[in-house]
C-alpha cells in the first residue's frame, strides 16, 4: 500500500502469529512443568510406598524377634525357677546328710570320751547346743570328761551346769542285797556347743553384718 510516497505494511497478522507462538510456547512450558511435577509426585509416592513397605517389613521382623525374645525370656525364667528348686532340693538332701553325719559324730565322740565308771542318763540337742546328763563315781572324772570333749573336733566350750550326789537307783531286775547301804553317785549336767563349719561361720558373719547395716539405716532415718 502506497500513500504519498510512504509504504504501509500490515503487521497485524505477524503480531497475531507471534502472539500465538508465545502462547503455545507458554503452554508447552507449563505442560512440561506440569508433567515434571506429576512425575515428581508419582516418584515421591512410589518412594514413600517402598519405604513404608520396607518399614512394615522391618516392624514385622521386629515383632517376630520380640515374640521370640519373650519366649526365650520365659524359658530362661522357667529354667531359673527349676534351678532354684533343684538347688533347694539339693540343699535339703545335703542338710539331711550333714545332720546324719553330725549325729554319728556326736554319738561317737560322746561314747569314745566317756570315762570309766560313768553312765549317761540323757542327751538333748537344741540348735548348736548339747545338754548331757550322766552319773559318775568321782568329780575328777567329770572334769576329765569335759576336757576330752573340748579337745574333740565336734564340741567346744563345755560348761558345767550342775553336779550333785544322788542315790543310785537300781535298774529293774537288779537284786539288792539286804542290809547293804545305799550307793551314792555324782550326777552331773554339762552343756557343750557344736563346732561350726567355715560355711556356718561365714553365714553368721554375713547375718551380723546385715543386721548392723539395718541398724545404721534406722539410726540415719531417725535423724
Amino acid at each position: 500500500m502506497e500513500n504519498n510516497g510512504f509504504i504501509f505494511v500490515n503487521l497485524l497478522p505477524y503480531r497475531e502469529k507471534q502472539k500465538s507462538l508465545k502462547i503455545k510456547k507458554f503452554v508447552g512450558i507449563v505442560s512440561t512443568f506440569a508433567l515434571i511435577g506429576v512425575g515428581l509426585i508419582g516418584a515421591t509416592q512410589f518412594t514413600l510406598a517402598i519405604k513404608m513397605e520396607n518399614q512394615e517389613s522391618r516392624n514385622g521382623f521386629i515383632e517376630e524377634e520380640n515374640a521370640k525374645l519373650d519366649k526365650t525370656i520365659t524359658s530362661i525364667s522357667n529354667l531359673r525357677e527349676d534351678i532354684k528348686l533343684t538347688l533347694a532340693k539339693r540343699k535339703v538332701v545335703e542338710n539331711l546328710q550333714t545332720n546324719r553325719a553330725d549325729g554319728v559324730n556326736i554319738i561317737n565322740e560322746i561314747a569314745n570320751n566317756l570315762p570309766d565308771d560313768t553312765n549317761l542318763k540323757s542327751i538333748k540337742k537344741v540348735g548348736d547346743k548339747l545338754s548331757i546328763v550322766g552319773q559318775t563315781s568321782s568329780n575328777n572324772k567329770v572334769s576329765n570328761y569335759m576336757t576330752s570333749l573340748e579337745d574333740s573336733f565336734v564340741f567346744t566350750t563345755p560348761t558345767l551346769v550342775e553336779i550333785k550326789q544322788v542315790v543310785l537307783v537300781s535298774k529293774p531286775g537288779d537284786k539288792k542285797s539286804k542290809g547293804m547301804p545305799e550307793q551314792l553317785v555324782n550326777e552331773f549336767s554339762i552343756n557343750v556347743e557344736m563346732q561350726k563349719t567355715e560355711e556356718e561361720l561365714k553365714r553368721i558373719a554375713e547375718e551380723k553384718k546385715k543386721a548392723e547395716k539395718e541398724q545404721e539405716q534406722k539410726a540415719k532415718a531417725k535423724k
